[in-house]
């Protein structure tokens, strides 16, 4: 090799090492091989939610970095629901010279989404703590004051989260709940079928520790001025773009949706268009996204839009022969506080209508438009039963 090829080939060298360390340091910089990341595509019409982004320049404007942290991802989070995801496992590129590796990420239409944190009333020192399903969230906390005004310096807590995600805490232990009262009867069967210890009284079968409480309406509701006259045919409404709905797997009344869109017809055309995906974990979050306009109209419990007995408007109220009846049950559990547990049960089971000892039944019915469970079928889920679908319209959503 002459002296002028030995030079030529340094240079080359050189230039080769140069260009190798520039294209390497932006990834060294947020690089690991114990730092996983999810890196999101963003599609067209959706609008990133995602956290802990790094720094623009390390990244395309429509590529979004966020930590792989699924707990730290929200079921109805954008990045969740809008965005085509993929995995990709960064290793230390500048030691090792490792190349990306892609894996796509599960179909999200198929995953059951992750339960939102359980709420409660956050009362001091409470002396009976209630776990109900979110359809009752407004009117356990009626029940629970109403409860304490009789029997001074009680002090009743309420906690809401969706029937089956519920029942999981308190499998788990640790929950601190005294009565359990869920949106179906199934649930607290099988919580005392297979866990008799945690419920109370012991019985023989264990599921004779259950009691019904209320069985409730499912009903679709828009908070705007919206034509629901036709609740049979969602698919060709031109003014409903978006339905929530509450997870089918957690929620009674979402697998009361699905039974009732099935029987209708409609499931599958709107389970592609117009559904919300992933729904949303508990009929409250579901509620709460057409209370604020988030989607066009839901379907949820009467109960939550019933002011006084009197629904807010413009509502499709289903026959429940569309779906599983909705009869709601629960249990006391096994806890120090069983003796004032029985209590609330007794007011909470009483059909009393005196003003100064109303029960229960009676407040569950007349303000909140459940049907009592002391009835053992339904002959008014909806106020038209001949129908498949009794409608109501006011020219107000408000």
């Amino acid at each position: 090799m002459t002296i002028k090829h030995a030079i030529v080939f340094s240079i080359f060298s050189f230039l080769v090492i140069g260009i190798y360390s520039v294209v390497s340091m932006p990834i060294a910089a947020f690089a690991s091989e114990d730092a996983p990341y999810s890196v999101a595509i963003e599609s067209p019409k959706a609008a990133s939610t995602a956290s802990n982004t790094l720094a623009e320049t390390a990244v395309p404007k429509k590529l979004e970095v966020i930590k792989s942290n699924a707990a730290a991802v929200t079921p109805r989070s954008t990045v969740a629901r809008n965005l085509k995801a993929v995995n990709i496992t960064l290793g230390n590129i500048a030691r090792n010279a490792k190349p990306f590796i892609f894996k796509p990420v599960a179909n999200t239409t198929a995953a059951t989404p992750k339960a939102d944190p359980t709420v409660c009333t956050n009362k001091p020192s409470p002396s009976l703590t209630l776990a109900v399903a979110s359809n009752l969230w407004e009117p356990a906390q009626f029940l629970a004051s109403t409860f304490e005004e009789r029997n001074p310096g009680v002090i009743v807590e309420v906690c809401h989260n969706s029937t089956g995600e519920l029942e999981r805490q308190i499998i788990a232990g640790g929950s601190g709940y005294d009565i359990f009262l869920a949106a179906n009867t199934e649930t607290p069967i099988d919580l005392c079928s297979n866990y008799s210890s945690l419920c109370y009284p012991t019985t023989d079968p264990p599921s004779d520790s259950v009691f019904n409480y209320a069985i409730g309406i499912l009903v679709l509701w828009s908070h705007r001025n919206i034509d629901l006259t036709d609740g049979l045919d969602l698919v060709d409404n031109p003014e409903i773009n978006s339905l929530a709905y509450a997870d089918p797997g957690d929620a009674p009344y979402g697998k009361a949706t699905q039974q009732t869109l099935e029987q209708t017809g409609q499931w599958n055309n709107l389970l592609g268009s117009k559904l919300v995906n992933p729904p949303y974990s508990n009929i409250d979050l579901t509620y709460r996204a057409v209370l604020n306009e988030t989607n066009d109209a839901g379907f949820i419990a009467k109960s939550q839009i019933c002011n006084n007995g009197n629904p807010l408007q413009p509502y499709v109220e289903y026959d429940h022969s569309l779906y599983d009846q909705i009869i709601q049950a629960g249990t006391i559990l096994n806890t120090n506080h069983t003796t004032l547990a029985e209590s609330f049960k007794t007011f909470l089971l009483s059909d009393s209508t005196n003003p100064q000892t109303q029960g229960g039944q009676t407040i569950l019915t007349t303000k909140f438009c459940y049907v009592s469970a002391l009835t053992k079928k339904s002959n008014s889920s909806s106020s038209s039963t001949k129908n498949s679908a009794s409608t109501s319209k006011s020219k107000t959503a408000k």
